[in-house]
């Protein structure tokens, strides 16, 4: 294991067991509960949307509130679309971390 994996690896281990992921300025749980839960939800909103039966609906829905609770418990409110982007950019953030970490160079 070359000194950089060993520390991709660290960065990994602590961003799942204390750190989290900031995002927007929120910090965002990485345990493997939090990851699943994260991507459950995500898949919801965009099911939900999916469902709706046409623009006027989906707009709506797109700007109505949402909350998540950051990893200290604290609760943000923001838009479905807000929110969609904040865990698209979490499980591109954790899959950086996750690539650096089981890269075989």
């Amino acid at each position: 294991m070359t000194k950089e994996q060993f520390w991709a690896k660290t960065l990994l281990s602590l961003a799942e067991r204390k750190k989290g992921i900031m995002v927007n300025g929120i910090r965002l749980a990485a345990g493997e509960r939090d990851r699943a839960l994260f991507s459950q939800g995500l898949i919801l909103l965009r099911e939900t949307e999916d469902l709706l039966p046409d623009e006027a609906g989906k707009t709506a829905f797109r700007a109505s509130p949402q909350i998540i609770t950051d990893a200290e418990g604290t609760p943000h409110t923001m838009s479905v679309s807000d929110l969609r982007a904040m865990l698209v950019a979490y499980g591109t953030a954790y899959q950086t971390l996750w690539n650096a970490a089981n890269s075989n160079d």
